[in-house]
């Protein structure tokens, strides 16, 4: 008589209701806390080992499970046996149907979970890095330069390569220059001329005004035959490869 009532009150329909917490055991599952991006703790299910169980609430009369095609898991009515599946983040859902036989309805519920396997999932990382004041400038400098360069051999470039030209010399004078060179106006010179060698003066010019304006402010008379000092170098380097990191943001 009770399989009838069911057969009939499924063919009738089914009535939705509220989601109905899971339970898991076993698998030495355990509660931890990670990190997100405002570095607070949030509490998730680790599950360590195999086999484990997801509980349902008791009572349905039919409960169709659902998981990844990747989890391996026997359906046993109002529980569920994983024996395997990747490490991670994973959901298990479950729908039941309950029947109320003195009303003759169906009541159709929904539970879910969400758990980690094997290790603490990681968290969203850091946000992206603030744009700076000098790399703003930059940015806005290079967007008005002209779009084709020229370079001294007489063909034609275009400013994304001269800028990239710039931060690697940039780059490099912070490596092996900066140490090498006695005083500060030798330094400009050499780097002038090398990029003299590449390109017309014409070349990305609002760019490098904005980089110049950078130079003179950190170093109010880099043109001059200042002695270069431990502390100097150290500057200038700095200097360098903050104007490289800019340069390498233009698109």
């Amino acid at each position: 008589m009770k399989k009838a009532l069911i057969a009939l009150l499924l063919f009738a329909g089914l009535a939705s209701g509220q989601t109905l917490p899971l339970e898991i055991s076993g698998g030495n599952a355990k509660v931890v806390q990670v990190d997100r991006i405002v570095i607070v703790k949030d509490d998730v299910t680790l599950v360590s080992s195999f086999p484990f169980t997801v509980k349902a609430p008791p009572g349905g009369a039919i409960y169709s499970w659902q998981f990844p095609a990747t989890v391996t898991a026997t359906d046993m009515g109002e529980t569920l046996e994983v024996t395997d599946a990747p490490k991670g983040g994973l959901t298990i859902s479950v729908k039941i149907v309950f029947v109320d036989f003195k009303a003759q309805k169906l009541a159709t519920k929904f539970g879910k979970v969400t758990f980690a396997v094997g290790d603490v999932p990681p968290g969203p990382g850091p946000g992206p890095k603030p744009v700076t004041d000098f790399e703003s400038k930059i940015r806005t400098a290079f967007t008005a330069d002209d779009n084709v360069v020229h370079c001294t051999d007489g063909t034609l470039g275009s400013k994304a390569e001269a800028a990239a030209f710039l931060a690697s010399l940039y780059k490099l004078s912070a490596a092996t220059d900066v140490d090498a060179a006695p005083t500060t106006d030798k330094l400009f010179t050499k780097m002038q001329d090398a990029r003299r060698r590449k390109y017309h003066d014409d070349a990305i010019t609002k760019t490098r005004d904005v980089i110049e304006a950078e130079v003179k402010a950190t170093l109010p008379s880099p043109n001059t035959g200042t002695p270069m000092t431990a502390e100097l170098r150290t500057k200038i380097k700095d200097l360098f490869n903050k104007i490289a990191a800019a340069l390498e943001g233009v698109k």
